[in-house]
């Protein structure tokens, strides 16, 4: 008897400092990375969207000139589970639109944007991300009151995986 109780005391023991000393759990992530190529026009014929100020080389307030996109939108998804609460993982997306350029159609001047943009989703097989951003006549200085674009970003994800397997996009007026 006393050394199912001493085996008892024993096991409790051990237990209770596996328990007390054991790792806590971190929440697991996959991160991937991909470019979508995006395309489109902001202003002129399919839009209207107008600039505020041509103090930095955009055309004057009331303009319609189109400006044309085109480029590559460099995408980061990083994909969060808790372990401990057991959520629907999220997804983490980084969306960086400095690599995407586009050209007026009647001035023919190169528009630049440095836009990032950090959000949070539930994970999802597919999803889409719209977006506004800045932009201004490359070698200015952007003071904030320029014209604005809009982008629309198609994800697709491996939910099985937590991969983005898939992502593109289009450029309109917002």
């Amino acid at each position: 008897m006393k050394i199912v109780r001493a085996m008892s005391l024993l096991v409790a023991t051990v237990g209770a400092l596996a328990w007390g000393t054991s790792a806590p759990a971190y929440a697991a992530s996959t991160d991937t990375t991909l470019q979508a190529s995006v395309s489109g026009q902001v202003g002129g014929s399919t839009g209207g969207a107008q600039t505020q100020s041509s103090s930095f080389g955009a055309p004057a307030s009331g303009s319609t000139e189109g400006v044309t996109f085109s480029g590559n939108a460099l995408i980061k998804a990083k994909v969060i589970e808790d372990p401990d609460f057991r959520t629907p993982p999220i997804v983490v997306l980084t969306i960086d639109l400095s690599g995407i350029t586009g050209v007026g159609a009647t001035s023919r001047k190169r528009y630049v944007t440095t836009n990032e943009t950090i959000i949070q989703r539930r994970l999802r097989p597919s999803d889409t991300v719209a977006l506004t951003f800045p932009f201004w006549v490359s070698g200015t200085t952007s003071d904030g009151k320029g014209p604005l674009g809009a982008i629309s970003i198609n994800l697709t994800y491996n939910v099985d995986t937590r991969q983005l397997t898939a992502a593109a996009g289009s450029i309109t007026s917002p």
